[in-house]
Protein backbone atom coordinates (compact mmCIF):
# COMPACT_ATOMS: atom_id res chain seq x y z
CA UNK A 1 0.00 0.00 0.00
CA UNK A 2 3.11 2.60 0.57
CA UNK A 3 3.64 2.42 -3.26
CA UNK A 4 -0.14 3.00 -4.18
CA UNK A 5 1.07 6.38 -1.84
CA UNK A 6 4.04 7.24 -3.25
CA UNK A 7 2.89 7.04 -6.63
CA UNK A 8 -0.01 8.88 -5.42
CA UNK A 9 2.44 11.60 -4.48
CA UNK A 10 4.36 11.56 -7.84
CA UNK A 11 1.79 12.07 -9.60
CA UNK A 12 0.25 15.26 -8.16
CA UNK A 13 4.18 16.49 -8.02
CA UNK A 14 3.71 15.65 -11.98
CA UNK A 15 0.25 17.55 -12.11
CA UNK A 16 1.76 20.84 -10.19
CA UNK A 17 4.73 20.97 -12.51
CA UNK A 18 2.73 20.45 -15.73
CA UNK A 19 -0.18 23.26 -14.67
CA UNK A 20 3.01 25.35 -14.39
CA UNK A 21 4.05 24.75 -17.98
CA UNK A 22 0.42 25.41 -19.23
CA UNK A 23 0.81 28.97 -17.92
CA UNK A 24 3.97 28.95 -18.94
CA UNK A 25 2.60 27.79 -22.38
CA UNK A 26 0.75 31.17 -23.21
CA UNK A 27 -2.30 29.53 -24.78
CA UNK A 28 -0.59 26.92 -26.28
CA UNK A 29 1.68 29.49 -28.48
CA UNK A 30 5.05 28.48 -26.93
CA UNK A 31 5.92 24.78 -28.50
CA UNK A 32 8.26 23.97 -25.27
CA UNK A 33 5.63 24.58 -22.33
CA UNK A 34 3.10 23.16 -24.03
CA UNK A 35 4.72 19.50 -25.38
CA UNK A 36 5.63 19.37 -21.60
CA UNK A 37 2.25 20.19 -20.44
CA UNK A 38 0.52 17.55 -22.70
CA UNK A 39 3.50 15.03 -21.59
CA UNK A 40 3.16 15.65 -18.34
CA UNK A 41 -0.12 15.31 -17.69
CA UNK A 42 -0.59 12.45 -19.85
CA UNK A 43 1.91 10.54 -17.09
CA UNK A 44 0.25 12.67 -14.70
CA UNK A 45 -2.89 10.24 -15.38
CA UNK A 46 -0.98 7.32 -16.02
CA UNK A 47 0.30 7.04 -12.87
CA UNK A 48 -2.49 8.38 -10.87
CA UNK A 49 -3.88 5.02 -12.58
CA UNK A 50 -1.69 2.81 -11.10
CA UNK A 51 -1.92 4.26 -7.55
CA UNK A 52 -5.95 3.65 -8.00
CA UNK A 53 -5.30 -0.29 -8.68
CA UNK A 54 -3.17 -0.36 -5.10
CA UNK A 55 -4.85 1.87 -3.06
CA UNK A 56 -8.61 1.33 -1.42
CA UNK A 57 -11.22 2.40 -2.57
CA UNK A 58 -14.02 1.46 -0.56
CA UNK A 59 -14.88 1.72 3.07
CA UNK A 60 -14.89 -1.25 5.24
CA UNK A 61 -18.36 -2.27 6.59
CA UNK A 62 -17.77 -5.22 8.52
Amino acid sequence: MLKGYLLLAIAIALEIVSTSMLKASCGFTKLMPSVAFIAGMGTCFYIFSKSLLLLPLGLPWG
